[in-house]
């Protein structure tokens, strides 16, 4: 969110790639259950598709979590309770849970940093 990463984070940061991994992975199985549904593949006749697919999603959500998205508005990355002691954020979390006067406050902050 324009804020630099701080130097300690930076390996943390970089493992981003890992969580997507993952994330592409789930896809890819709900894709290829997606399409053993539609093609009414035999060997799939038993999985019951509806649950099956609700916990790939579910899953998803809950790995999605872990992808850093901004460093953490709270504690500027020195780590505290709202961000796990990681010192960084996922989207789901800085979307949700950091007060729209707090991201303006740190993006005055950018703005101040970059002398705009």
């Amino acid at each position: 969110m324009g804020r630099l990463v701080p130097e300690d984070l930076l390996p943390l940061w970089k493992r981003r790639q890992e969580v997507q991994d993952m994330l592409t992975a789930l896809s890819r199985i709900r894709v290829a259950l997606h399409k053993a549904q539609e093609n009414r593949d035999p060997l799939f006749s038993e999985i019951p598709f509806s649950s099956a697919l609700v916990h790939l999603d579910q899953a998803y959500n809950s790995v999605q979590v872990a992808k850093p998205y901004a460093v953490c508005a709270f504690c500027q990355g020195h780590g505290c309770k709202a961000c796990g002691q990681r010192g960084l954020l996922g989207k789901f979390r800085w979307d949700t849970c950091v007060p729209q006067e707090h991201k303006e406050a740190v993006a005055r902050l950018i703005e101040k940093e970059r002398g705009e």
